[in-house]
């Protein structure tokens, strides 16, 4: 083979290179014009080179935040979703997203959608938590929930007090609420902070006008039209309240306004009719207009089925024969309005019960004959079961004693009551029962299987086997004794025999739904996962409600990660068993792995609705009720689980735990103690104690503990880590670094203590003998990396760089780190202070490994301004904005690039929003000159 000349190979390298350079830099040029053209209003143009960049690259996620700004004012709402969750995908920062998807999910009416969006609570910035209140003020107001919206409203009002937004929303509500003296006080603090915000001027419209104040009233709407000629509320409010005046001739004006945005608007659309009306020779148009109106908001409902109020008995029977179920049922129903008492009938009716409107419609049927059915095995049995299905387990509790006086050793009245232990969760108790009934022959087969059902959920493999044998034994060929013999092969792992059984099942009925819902868990152990789907779906094409395989198709969308797959099969379980709690834990499990807290804890609260008394249901709502800071409603919570604990130590041990992370002080207190009562002698008990002590700032209580504990216990490293808390509290911090220090001396590489005394010299405490006491620890071979990393930022503090870099070299060696953002960001900015290439190179290695982070894009941006790489810094900074957009100092490094590209105007509102925050980052005082240069110039 030819070798290709060394000269060529580098020229082309190089001429790629220019290409991809080439293709980056335009990308960054049709973005840039497209921001200044947004920011002009010039929304057409903004789109075109917009479109432009995302061609180029469509992954660039400043255009696609971009983008989606300009799909949301053109109206294209699904296309703003699509963008904006793609945006997410890619790393986009949740805080520039939220603003523009929340609305856009609102408007929507999308509530399980943006619920769905909690799981990036702990990224929320303060502006996000604001937006988040108002969202969920919405949602609250979609659901009808008023007062409930009020909350939510009023926490956002206490997150930015003087906010427009906020003021508004809540004026909005209490004029719902008819609380108008409310409402105008904060339509007027809202005007104080904006005298020309039109959404505030609406709203002061509207309450003149509930004053019969209609002039005034029109002033307002006219000055918020001036300032939004195109708001529809405006243009709406005008329209109407014209046409109240008998202004006809601007109800024209803004009827015309508002249908040349919305051809389909409807207030426009009936007051244009309603005006065509006054002209006789208008009056076909009004008609067409209000029709075509009226065509586009109904809904059609399916026509009810007609009523031969002449059927009978004989006519329900004879549909039934013909196995015409739907009509028979109608039939029998009718027959029974008029023969309630009639057992043929509903005997008939109980074989060919369909869908649940029916099952209540039985149940009904059948209460009404309670006396009758009691003495009816058959029909009592059948009532039974029925309230079974639809969860009304007291009921059939209740019903089940009445018929066992009359029934007592009946086999199949003992099976139920073993059925309704089991529901309860109980499946020790149900094998009990089905235990103490013996029998003279053979049992039956119902009793049998439910027999060994239980023996498998309780993992009693040795007894399933010997009640398969007795079934197999007695029931040859029995389609029901493969598939529960199947069901034990599979539980023992005896895979091949279980797959012979269930080709004996296929063999007799080859749709059979328990066989081929076997052999599907057979494929899926097998790892057969696309032969076990096709299966799946092949089950649930013929029953779309076989809930059991979509809770198994569920669970395996779980494992792969597939979490909105999990929602949809579970709430396709829900729609045919509303309390199915398996589907609930399955969503509950998905909404966890996704971060959605506050999704989980909704899931939670319906679990506990199904199991009140389920204490992993109830932790599982406290720890997210924690989480959300949702303290006033864990405490209900926690007083049940004290009332299932109060026995047990470990376990009140355990909810004292809640108790403090929910700020319950006093009432961990109360556990701790009843906790001591059991449990004299715990370490763990007094230090529980001695912390919550001191949480109430009880001083002497707190030293008497410690003391107690001195002398019980003697020392440990817990105790002097609450000392060095206690000194913590009382400001003295180089007590504090001493008890923290005797912590570590007696528990070695003790995180707790070493990141309490990270902290304390990150405040300038002993932060030399810090970093001194660390490097002994690294002379232990065994000491994990993390404390290395604490040491390396400690130098970097306190800007020793060579010993910082030193430690950061040697981190980068472990496979691990090898591309960690925070270590090559840092080593980049320490090889900055006298090699812009190597730290370039650094930073960019972190990028090229598949670290995109914000801080090392922001790092390279940095770096590139200060090699006067304006335009090529700021296509980094851009990128470092969109994934993090509160750091200020991403904000003060955009506002110093694009002001030296002479973009002033642009580089003012990037500077003071980071100065916004206050003086929280280091380049706070250069941001701050900045500033107020460009705007004395």
């Amino acid at each position: 083979m030819k070798l290709m000349p060394v000269v060529l190979v580098v020229l082309l390298f190089v001429s790629a290179f220019a290409v991809c350079k080439a293709k980056a830099n335009t990308v960054e040029n049709s973005y840039e014009n497209a921001a200044t053209a947004f920011a002009e209003n010039k929304v057409n143009d903004a789109f075109i080179f917009v479109k432009k960049a995302l061609q180029e690259n469509p992954e660039h996620l400043p255009s696609k935040l971009l983008i989606s700004k300009v799909f949301f004012d053109a109206g294209n709402l699904l296309a703003v979703e699509e963008e904006l969750y793609e945006a997410l995908e890619l790393g986009a920062d949740i805080n520039l997203v939220l603003p523009v998807l929340g609305s856009t999910l609102i408007i929507q009416k999308k509530s399980q959608e943006l619920l769905e969006l909690a799981k990036y609570q702990m990224q929320f910035n303060r502006q996000s938590q604001f937006e988040w209140a108002l969202l969920m003020g919405q949602v609250e107001l979609l659901n009808n929930n008023k007062y409930k919206a009020q909350i939510e409203f009023e926490k956002a009002l206490t997150i930015l007090p003087a906010n427009s937004r906020s003021l508004n929303s809540l004026a909005l509500l209490y004029m719902e609420f008819g609380w108008q003296q409310k409402a105008k006080d904060l339509i007027e603090q809202s005007l104080n902070i904006n005298p020309n915000n039109e959404k505030t001027l609406v709203l002061k419209g509207e309450l003149l006008l509930a004053e019969n104040k209609s002039d005034l009233a029109l002033a307002l709407f006219e000055q918020a039209f001036v300032i939004d000629p195109k708001d529809p509320k405006i243009l709406r409010n005008l329209a109407f309240l014209n046409l109240r005046l008998n202004n006809y001739s601007q109800v024209k004006k803004y009827t015309e306004l508002i249908l040349a945005q919305s051809p389909l608007d409807p207030a426009a659309t009936l007051i244009s009719a309603w005006r065509m009306m006054l002209d006789d020779n208008d009056k076909e148009l009004a008609k067409q207009s209000l029709a075509e109106l009226s065509s586009a908001l109904s809904l059609l409902d399916e026509h009810n089925l007609s009523k031969d109020k002449l059927t009978s008995f004989i006519q329900g029977a004879s549909e039934y024969l013909q196995g015409n179920n739907e009509k028979a049922r109608q039939y029998l129903f009718s027959h029974l309005n008029t023969f309630p008492g009639d057992k043929s009938a509903l005997r008939m009716l109980l074989e060919i019960h369909g869908n649940d409107d029916m099952t209540s419609k039985l149940i009904t049927l059948l209460e009404s004959n309670t006396k009758n059915i009691v003495g009816d095995l058959y029909l009592g049995t059948k009532l039974v079961q029925l309230y079974l299905s639809e969860h009304k387990i007291l009921r059939a509790e209740s019903l089940l004693n009445q018929i066992t006086e009359n029934f007592p050793q009946h086999s199949f009245v003992i099976y139920l009551k073993a059925t309704i232990a089991r529901m309860r969760n109980n499946p020790n108790q149900a094998l009990a029962i089905l235990n103490k009934h013996t029998f003279s022959e053979i049992p039956p087969l119902y009793f049998l299987l439910l027999k060994g059902e239980l023996q498998l959920e309780l993992n009693n493999l040795k007894s399933a086997g010997e009640t398969a044998t007795l079934v197999l034994a007695n029931q040859s060929k029995n389609i029901d004794a493969y598939n529960f013999i199947a069901a034990v092969n599979i539980k023992s792992n005896q895979l091949v025999k279980a797959m012979l059984n269930i080709e004996k099942v296929l063999e007799l009925d080859h749709k059979n739904i328990t066989a081929m819902f076997n052999k599907a868990i057979v494929l899926k152990a097998r790892n057969k996962n696309s032969e076990f789907k096709s299966i799946i779906n092949q089950i649930l094409l013929d029953n779309p409600e076989h809930t059991t395989s979509l809770l198994l198709l569920a669970r395996h969308e779980l494992s792969l990660g597939n979490t909105k797959q999990v929602i949809a099969h579970t709430n396709t379980v829900l729609l045919y068993d509303l309390k199915n709690k398996y589907a609930v834990e399955l969503q509950f499990a998905a909404y966890t792995q996704d971060k959605n807290t506050r999704s989980a804890l909704i899931v939670a609260k319906e679990l506990i609705k199904i199991d009140r008394l389920n204490p992993i249901y109830i932790v599982a709502s406290i720890q997210l009720q924690i989480e959300l800071e949702q303290y006033q409603q864990v405490e209900r919570n926690i007083n049940i689980l004290y009332g299932l604990w109060s026995n047990e130590s470990d376990k009140l041990l355990y909810l004292s735990e809640l108790q403090t992370k929910a700020k319950l002080y006093k009432n961990a207190v109360k556990t701790l103690n009843r906790a001591k009562e059991l449990t004299p002698e715990s370490l763990s008990i007094e230090l529980a104690l001695a912390n919550n002590y001191l949480r109430l700032n009880d001083d002497g209580k707190v030293i008497k503990a410690f003391s107690h504990i001195e002398r019980q216990f003697g020392q440990s490293a817990e105790l002097y880590l609450l000392k060095g808390d206690m000194a913590v509290s009382h400001d003295n911090s180089s007590e504090a670094f001493q008890y923290y220090e005797q912590s570590m001396e007696l528990k070695p590489s003790n995180p707790q203590a070493i990141i309490k005394l990270y902290q304390l010299s990150k405040q300038g405490v002993e932060n030399h003998k810090f970093t001194e006491i660390l490097e002994i620890l690294l002379l232990d071979a065994s000491t994990p990396d993390w404390v290395r990393k604490i040491l390396a930022d400690s130098y970097l503090v306190q800007n020793e760089l060579a010993k910082a870099q030193h430690h950061y070299e040697v981190l980068l060696t472990r496979d691990d780190l090898v591309s960690e953002p925070s270590i090559l960001n840092n080593l980049a900015n320490i090889y900055a202070q006298d090699n812009l290439d190597k730290a370039l190179l650094t930073a960019k290695k972190g990028l090229e490994l598949g670290s995109k982070n914000p801080l090392l894009l922001d790092t390279i941006g940095w770096l590139l301004t200060k090699q006067k790489q304006y335009d090529e810094a700021l296509s980094f900074l851009r990128d470092a904005f969109t994934m993090n957009a509160s750091s200020p100092t991403i904000r003060y490094h955009l506002g110093f690039t694009l002001n030296e590209l002479g973009r002033s105007k642009e580089a003012i509102k990037e500077l003071n929003a980071s100065l916004a925050n206050g003086d929280d980052f280091s380049e706070y005082e250069e941001a701050k000159l900045l500033l107020e240069l460009l705007k004395s110039n």
